[in-house]
C-alpha cells in the first residue's frame, strides 16, 4: 500500500499530526532532560517548584498559543499538566541526588 495520499485526504492530515506529535515527544525528552539538569543545580527542594516562574512560563505559553492561533487555554492546561508532571519528577531527582551528597559527604 502506498503512503502517498491526495494532498487533503484525512490520512494525509493524520500523517501530518502523527509527524507533529512525534516531534513534540522529542521536545518533550529534551525539555526533561534540562529539568533533570536543572534538579542538580538547585541548592534545595523550594526552587524545584518554583512557582514564581511557573506562572510567567504560563503566561509566555498563553501569549505564544494567541501568536499562532491556538486558544491560549489549551496551551495553559498543556503547560499545568507539563509543569505539574515534571515538578513531581523533578522532586524526584532532587531527592535522590541530595541523598547520594549526603551519603557522600
Amino acid at each position: 500500500m502506498s503512503t502517498d495520499h491526495p494532498p487533503h485526504s484525512l490520512e494525509r492530515v493524520r500523517a501530518e499530526i502523527d509527524r507533529l506529535d512525534h516531534e513534540i515527544v522529542r521536545l518533550l525528552g529534551e525539555r526533561y532532560r534540562r529539568v533533570l539538569e536543572a534538579a542538580r543545580l538547585k541548592a534545595e527542594v523550594l526552587q524545584v517548584a518554583a512557582p514564581e516562574r511557573q506562572r510567567p512560563v504560563i503566561a509566555r505559553a498563553e501569549a505564544r498559543a494567541l501568536e499562532v492561533g491556538l486558544p491560549p487555554q489549551v496551551a495553559h492546561a498543556a503547560y499545568a499538566a507539563l509543569i505539574a508532571e515534571f515538578v513531581r519528577l523533578e522532586e524526584q531527582v532532587f531527592s535522590a541526588h541530595r541523598d547520594a551528597q549526603e551519603e557522600s559527604a
